[in-house]
């Protein structure tokens, strides 16, 4: 499942990049950087999700 997450996930962000290049070409400048904040917020969250759980680190 995790696997399936990943992978569903990986084209998300590659698609609201791609929109978001489209976006800046046609001037449409809102738009197309809130498309890159939402990318990079899904590529942290990403990195979070896949990130092994290692609380004996932090104690």
């Amino acid at each position: 499942m995790k696997t399936l997450i990943s992978v569903v996930a990986l084209i998300l962000i590659v698609a609201i990049g791609i929109a978001s290049f489209v976006f800046f070409q046609y001037g449409v400048y809102r738009l197309s950087a809130l498309l890159t904040i939402s990318s990079f917020l899904a590529v942290s969250g990403w990195i979070y999700y896949l990130i092994p759980k290692k609380e004996h680190l932090f104690q």
